[in-house]
Parts: structure tokens; C-alpha cells; sequence
């Protein structure tokens, strides 16, 4: 009966340690996609910037009156002490949200005259206040305005994909996919940079003038301070009262917050999954520790009888160990097919790590092997340490 319980016992543990090597390398893929994310070149500087979102519109505002509301706000913010530069955007950076269309570049190869890009809407200095380096041209300005010739900035992967060979400044393009005349003029070129979230393929984008939108009715601002941008907070809320009392104004933070409230759900994600692994790892050292407790006990006798005959603590230890070893033997035969079915199921929310990368595997292995020895060690120093005479007689 006891032969049996012990049989049990042993099955029991190796499904705990197949079972918990699963989880480990789960834990393990999202820990180093958390790590690739935050080694992520970002294209802007985002610390000592504050942001904050009005929303005109819910004040019945016309585009045109938030358009001068902006500019007025820009001003009076801009010379606050310790502010250094101020722009606007109407989609919030690294915020999920994020707006596509078709253009058609004049003059551009026809495989390519109708590309998806992504766009924004910005104000004058946003470059500069986001610290998005220019490359060529200028700004958007305060001259761009709904009288103005439409203009826009682009990245570099657009005037890869598209102006391979040609100057970008100073090309049109139009968006959709009719037949209209290009209409906007390129008038400046960025470097590639984060827009919508962190994890984004930089791909083509458009910088266009929200003083030339239509439809103008939600701005979130920028504040590059010189110090802490969150002491600037009171100070902004006050100048928006000013100018219009009534006015909402939400979403009070830095922009370096906004980027670790971005990355709340991975770092969720990741924090479940390293605490399942490791409470894992915990319960099957238990049992581990449990089934070689139970088996030295019901093999005293042999011990006795193998030290007696001249074993050495170390071949005893090693008896002890290599019932462990079967344990993680059949624990990752098991184990192997179902984590990589795991990480291709989880892969398409990985940052940088594919399902089969052999270093989270094998440190997942390496981690429950360093446990279940752990665990094993009590065990195997009583069974070196027992005395065959005692053994014998407790028979």
C-alpha cells in the first residue's frame, strides 16, 4: 500500500513539475517582451513634458473659434516660468488612438501611388516641444492656417516608401483614392517616432496643420518645462479658466506617465504570469520535498544496507537526486509541446520574442531544475547522514 501511495506521490510531482516548467517559460516570454518593450527607441523625448486635453467642442465651440482658443492658450502658456516650448496635437501620443487613409503622391512609382499611411493633426513647434528631430524643411506654423495652402510634414518611412530618389519637399499628394488634384505640399521632413503605441511598426506617416481641420474640436496639449512638469499643473489649469471658465480640460499628466499607462496590460500581463510561475514553483517544491521525505523514509532500510556495504554520502545523495532528475526528465517531455503551443498562442501579444526561443526554455528548465534541487537537498543530506545500524534495528 505504502509502495503505492509513493507511485501516486511521484506521478502527482511530476505533473506539478511539468505543469510549473509550462508556466515558467510562459512567465519568462513576457517578461522579456516587457523588457524589449521598454528598450523601445521612441523617436521623441518624453521626459520634463506635460500634457492635457480640451475639448472645445463639448462648449459648442466652431472650428474656427478653437483654432483661436488654441493659439490664445499656446501663448499664454508659453509664458509661464520655466516653460520652454508648447504645441498641440488631436490625437493624444501614445494614447491607442490613431487615424488611416489611402494618399496618392504626384509622381510616385504607380505600384505604390496608393499607400495606407497613418496620420495626425498638430500645431506649430510640436517637433520641437516633443523633441522629434527635423531632418529637412520646416515646421508647421502658425501661417498654415485655414487660408493658407495645405501643407504637411512627413517621417522618414514615407519619403523612403514613396521619394526614394526624390526630394521630398516641396511634393504633393492627395488623400483617398478618387481622382482629386494633389493638393497638400510637403514641406518638411521628421524622424521616425512612436505615435499611437509603443510596440508600433514605424511605418509612413503624415504631420498635417489642425489650424487647417475643418472639423477642429479636441486638442491635447504639450508643455516642455525645464524642470518637473507636473508643478506646472495649477498654473495651466488657471490660465484655462481665464480664457474660457467653462471649459473641460481632462487628462492632466506627464507625458511619461502617459507611456507607463500605456503599458499598463503588459506589465499586468506580466506580473500574473511571473506570480502563477512562481507560486507554481513553490507547490511543487513542497511536493517534491514531500515525495522524497516519504520515499527516504520507506528506503531507510536500503540505505542502511548500501552504506554499510561502503556507499560514500555523495553516492547516496546522488540516489536521492536522481529520482529528481526522472522528475524533471518526464516533467519537460511533457512540458516541451505544451508551452510552445502556449507561446504561439500568446505570440501575437509578445514585443520581440517568438515562441521558439530556445534561452526562455532553457532558463525555464534551468530555474525548475534549481527549485526541485532545493527542494530535494533535505532530503538527500538525512538519507547521507543515516546510520545503518539504526536502520537495520528500526526494521
Amino acid at each position: 500500500a505504502a509502495h503505492d501511495v509513493l507511485r501516486f506521490r511521484r506521478w502527482l510531482v511530476t505533473a506539478q513539475v511539468a505543469l510549473t516548467l509550462v508556466l515558467l517559460v510562459g512567465a519568462g516570454l513576457f517578461v522579456a517582451s516587457l523588457q524589449n518593450i521598454g528598450r523601445v527607441e521612441l523617436g521623441l523625448k518624453p521626459d520634463h513634458v506635460l500634457g492635457f486635453t480640451i475639448a472645445p467642442k463639448l462648449n459648442a465651440y466652431p472650428a474656427a473659434h478653437t483654432a483661436e482658443l488654441a493659439r490664445r492658450l499656446t501663448e499664454t502658456v508659453a509664458g509661464l516660468p520655466g516653460v520652454r516650448s508648447v504645441s498641440a496635437a488631436e490625437l493624444a501620443t501614445l494614447t491607442d488612438d490613431s487615424s488611416g487613409t489611402n494618399v496618392k503622391v504626384e509622381g510616385a512609382d504607380p505600384a505604390s501611388a496608393d499607400v495606407r499611411v497613418t496620420y495626425n493633426r498638430v500645431g506649430p513647434e510640436y517637433f520641437a516641444t516633443l523633441g522629434i528631430p527635423l531632418i529637412a524643411g520646416r515646421e508647421i506654423g502658425w501661417a498654415d492656417n485655414a487660408a493658407a495652402p495645405k501643407v504637411a510634414v512627413i517621417n522618414e518611412s514615407m519619403a523612403r516608401r514613396l521619394l526614394a530618389q526624390r526630394n521630398p519637399l516641396g511634393v504633393r499628394f492627395t488623400f483617398g483614392g478618387g481622382p482629386e488634384r494633389p493638393d497638400v505640399e510637403i514641406v518638411g521632413v521628421v524622424r521616425n517616432s512612436k505615435s499611437a503605441k509603443v510596440t508600433e511598426d514605424e511605418g509612413p506617416f503624415i504631420y498635417l496643420s489642425y489650424l487647417q481641420d475643418p472639423k477642429l474640436g479636441e486638442l491635447t496639449f504639450y508643455v516642455r518645462a525645464g524642470n518637473e512638469p507636473r508643478l506646472l499643473a495649477s498654473a495651466i489649469r488657471e490660465q484655462v479658466r481665464k480664457l474660457d471658465p467653462q471649459l473641460p480640460i481632462f487628462d492632466v499628466k506627464s507625458l511619461r506617465s502617459q507611456i507607463d499607462d500605456s503599458l499598463v496590460t503588459q506589465r499586468l500581463i506580466t506580473l500574473l504570469s511571473a506570480a502563477f510561475g512562481g507560486l507554481a514553483a513553490l507547490l511543487a517544491a513542497l511536493g517534491i520535498y514531500g515525495v522524497l521525505a516519504f520515499s527516504v523514509a520507506q528506503r531507510r532500510q536500503e540505505i542502511g544496507v548500501r552504506i554499510a556495504l561502503g556507499a560514500q554520502p555523495s553516492d547516496v545523495r546522488g540516489l536521492i537526486f536522481s529520482e529528481v532528475a526522472r522528475f524533471l526528465l518526464v516533467g519537460a517531455a511533457i512540458c516541451l509541446p505544451a508551452a510552445y503551443t502556449l507561446a504561439r498562442a500568446v505570440e501575437s501579444i509578445l514585443y520581440g520574442v517568438h515562441a521558439s526561443d530556445v534561452r526562455i526554455f532553457a532558463l525555464g528548465a534551468a530555474l525548475m531544475a534549481a527549485v526541485s534541487l532545493a527542494a530535494a537537498w533535505p532530503s538527500a543530506r538525512r538519507a547521507a547522514r543515516t546510520d545503518p545500524m539504526d536502520a537495520l534495528r528500526s526494521e
